[in-house]
């Protein structure tokens, strides 16, 4: 701000370099230093491994800034804050829960850095402070605006040199540790053997299956769900893979049957999918039956991915009806699923066609 001078002959602005004049330099008590780890570890079971990440932080009173899993389970990654007293000891235990693929130890001396930010702030405090002392003496109305002016200034300065201070006491108080977990990888080649039912083969979220009957639209009275848009007339063309999707494809729906060969019931049918599951590493993670104008049993799975596919099934006769869900990822099925219940719930058979 210019130089001003009050009545009294005071000027508004300051030197903040003479602030301190003749002022010994603050000495810290110890040393402040950053240190950090990275630790990258193959574990034979993830979550197993969280547990005992979790029990070695607490022994040395340490807390979890994040944890984020990752393809059901099989990565992490954890970033621990631990007291900078036991750092040493607790990588070292750290290493212990695995086999340790790579690790880095970074030690940062911050001590001038906070020493030279503690004595700006004392400064400006002061600085501030004469401020306020010349503002109360001031008469001027526009003496009165620029020392507000540059008080609000120095408190903007203040407080970010405040929060500064914050973040290297809590940065040298508690170090960093971050652990990517991750699970053994097999060396051996896993050969994948289909399933010996050509329909459960062709079971598959990108596409329908080729051996949905033709007849599909004369069989089934099939009713939107609330919240999709009607794709029938391109699914017809086979220019869509469902018959219903919600806005952006996050979700779709079909329906579909196959033939009932070789003849055999539902704990059959439902046991032979989810063998097919298995080897395409899909986690079962729901079963329930759903009971409307007909009864289906349905298996919900989460690929590697997180998408979430739904088949529900029904053996009728000679034939296997088919309702089919894809939703992008565990939170879409989740703002979906009653939706996808209440339109199986709601499957007609047309019953001329003798099905």
């Amino acid at each position: 701000m210019p130089r001003s001078e009050l009545e009294g002959g005071e000027s508004t602005e300051f030197d903040e370099e003479k602030a301190f004049t003749g002022k010994k330099k603050p000495i810290p008590k110890q040393r402040k230093v950053i240190y950090t780890s990275s630790l990258r570890i193959q574990v034979k079971n993830v979550k197993n491994a969280i547990a005992e990440v979790r029990a070695i932080n607490n022994t040395y009173q340490g807390f979890i800034e994040k944890l984020q899993t990752s393809n059901s389970y099989k990565q992490a990654v954890m970033v621990l804050r631990v007291p900078v007293a036991s750092f040493d000891r607790a990588v070292e235990d750290l290493q212990k829960i695995g086999r340790v693929d790579a690790k880095t130890i970074t030690a940062d001396d911050i001590t001038d850095k906070f020493t030279d930010a503690e004595l700006r702030l004392q400064s400006l405090q002061l600085v501030r402070k004469r401020l306020y002392a010349l503002l109360s003496r001031a008469k001027k109305p526009e003496e009165k605006v620029k020392i507000l002016k540059e008080i609000a200034r120095l408190t903007t300065d203040i407080e970010e040199l405040t929060s500064q201070l914050e973040y290297y006491k809590n940065k040298s108080s508690f170090s960093t540790i971050t652990l990517t977990l991750s699970a053994y990888q097999r060396q051996v080649a896993v050969k994948y053997l289909p399933s010996p039912f050509p329909w459960i083969q062709e079971l598959s979220i990108e596409k329908r299956s080729s051996r949905y009957t033709r007849l599909l639209f004369d069989v089934f009275a099939i009713k939107k769900p609330k919240g999709y848009f009607d794709k029938l007339s391109s699914y017809k063309k086979r220019n869509s893979n469902f018959i219903f999707t919600t806005p952006g494809y996050s979700s779709g729906v079909r329906i579909g049957y196959v033939k009932n060969y070789p003849n055999a019931n539902l704990a059959f049918w439902l046991q032979a999918v989810q063998l097919e599951a298995k080897k395409r590493f899909y986690k079962r993670i729901g079963k329930s039956t759903i009971r409307g104008k007909h009864k289906f049993q349905v298996l919900v799975f989460q690929t590697s991915d997180d998408t979430i596919y739904v088949l529900g099934i029904q053996v009728f006769g000679k034939h296997i009806v088919l309702c089919e869900g894809f939703f992008k990822d565990s939170k879409t099925y989740k703002a979906y699923r009653k939706t996808y219940d209440r339109w199986i719930k709601n499957v007609e058979y047309r019953q001329w066609l003798n099905f």
